[in-house]
């Protein structure tokens, strides 16, 4: 999972889908409501996430995929 923090907005990307779609489920579930769906990243590859609102960001960065999957 890559976390780029330096964009506006801020975003996740990562070459699998369902890693991201998981992902997108958490941020919900920890109550991160300002979020895009995931969408095919279409100049690195991959899928992309935008977050729309102030996180904390080590929390963020913490999680992992519950399938072993990076």
């Amino acid at each position: 999972m890559e976390f780029v923090w330096t964009h506006e907005p801020p975003y996740v990307r990562h070459i699998s889908r369902k890693i991201v779609e998981d992902f997108f489920i958490w941020l919900g579930e920890n109550g991160v409501a300002k979020r895009s769906i995931p969408i095919p990243d279409r100049v690195g590859g991959g899928w992309i996430l935008f977050i729309y609102e102030s996180v904390d960001k080590k929390f963020i960065e913490a999680w992992s995929p519950s399938s072993g999957e990076e």
